[in-house]
């Protein structure tokens, strides 16, 4: 942990926000609501626990998240002694140095728990992307929020809905996905940035950026497409390597397995470029969906992995992918477990290439699916929430 603590923004007077971002995804959203932030108050100062998008926006990074997301026991249990010290260290830097507002986001193992110290300090608290906001009915994690966080704010509407309903305020502010893809570039300039031939079949390959999903998930992908190549020679993987992903790693299997692959770190302009996707489940579906990009969705792990989706997931978890759990229906395959292998995945995906009417059929459902999460500006209404909490 630094030292930057604040100390420069109170001798200032300037608005005094910690963040909390454990994840890739939200430290991206992070990211867009304090710039935000800064673009209506730009003497704020934001610092704590975020990435490298965060940082890139001009968080002062006391703690460094990368690494710090985890799906699954064994990925997971080996970060629990340095997240406790964390916590640990947090909250007797948040008893001396009483921030303006504190803005956490997403992360619920790790941020729900500092909600409730946040709480018992009285200070006033907005969280972004609560969790369990994809359910429509109330939860136990929505009954928390309505009770301790000052202000809930999330990407769906039923999910303002049942906090309000528990005796909280909560705000649906829609999602920041329509405002990140709002600008992107054409196809034909997304294949420019990318040094795509004309000729190509451009499939994005999104294998997330922990790091188990890019030791079982990217084989998994890479190999589904070897596969479709030999029906479509002209497919080119675009590869996505996430900002906290290990990029030598990732070179290394794509090198290994796909070496004609074009890997990048502009997920925007692969998305741009792409036929179609082979994906993680995840927010990166929700990306792909906004962008109008067919795909097949999947999820892979370790052994252990494997044997706690079986034991305690498997017949409770209903959908995977963000698009068909928004609709309640499948729109977007899903292949995993026993389905999830090369041979399901590539012919899942051959059809979603050509046109035809499984490609415009899935287009219009992911339409659909977008349409729920709103109108654009999800980063200006929480970074007024924000400036509005702090008065």
């Amino acid at each position: 942990m630094t030292s930057a603590d604040g100390a420069e923004a109170s001798r200032s007077g300037a608005l005094r926000v910690f963040v909390a971002a454990g994840d890739p995804s939200g430290d991206v959203h992070g990211a867009m609501a304090v710039q935000a932030v800064r673009a209506l108050c730009p003497d704020a100062w934001f610092y704590g626990l975020c990435g490298p998008a965060m940082r890139r926006a001009g968080v002062a990074q006391m703690v460094d998240s990368a690494g710090f997301s985890a799906i699954g026991v064994a990925s997971a249990l080996p970060k629990v002694p340095r997240l406790y010290a964390l916590y640990a260290s947090l909250k007797r830097h948040l008893l001396a140095n009483h921030p303006d507002v504190v803005v956490l986001i997403d992360f619920p193992a790790f941020n729900m728990r500092l909600l409730r110290y946040v709480h018992r300090l009285g200070l006033k608290s907005v969280y972004y992307f609560p969790p369990a906001s994809w359910r429509r009915t109330s939860s136990k994690p929505a009954e928390v929020l309505a009770e301790l966080a000052t202000r809930v704010a999330t990407p769906f509407e039923w999910s303002a809905a049942v906090v309000r309903e528990l005796g909280g305020a909560a705000e649906w502010v829609g999602h920041p996905v329509l405002d990140r893809y709002a600008g992107r570039p054409s196809e034909a300039r997304a294949r420019g940035l990318l040094s795509v031939p004309l000729t190509a079949t451009p499939i994005a390959v999104l294998p997330g950026s922990r790091r188990q999903e890019i030791r079982y998930i990217l084989p998994l992908l890479l190999s589904a497409l070897a596969l479709a190549e030999k029906r479509i020679p002209t497919i080119l993987p675009l590869v996505s390597c996430g900002p906290q992903a290990d990029r030598a790693a990732l070179e290394a299997i794509v090198n290994r397995l796909s070496p004609r692959a074009i890997v990048t770190e502009d997920t925007i302009a692969l998305l741009s470029a792409s036929k179609a996707a082979l994906t993680k489940s995840g927010t990166i579906t929700l990306d792909a969906a906004v962008c109008g990009v067919p795909m097949v969705v999947t999820y892979a792990g370790s052994a252990l992995d494997h044997l706690q989706y079986h034991l305690f997931a498997k017949g409770r978890l209903k959908y995977i992918a963000a698009p068909n759990i928004l609709l309640d229906r499948e729109v977007v395959p899903e292949r995993i477990a026993g389905m999830g292998t090369p041979e399901h995945l590539c012919e899942a995906l051959l059809p979603l290439i050509e046109e035809g009417e499984p490609r415009r059929a899935q287009q219009a459902g992911l339409a659909e699916a977008v349409e729920l999460l709103g109108p654009p500006g999800a980063s200006e209404r929480v970074a007024r929430m924000i400036l509005d909490l702090a008065g």
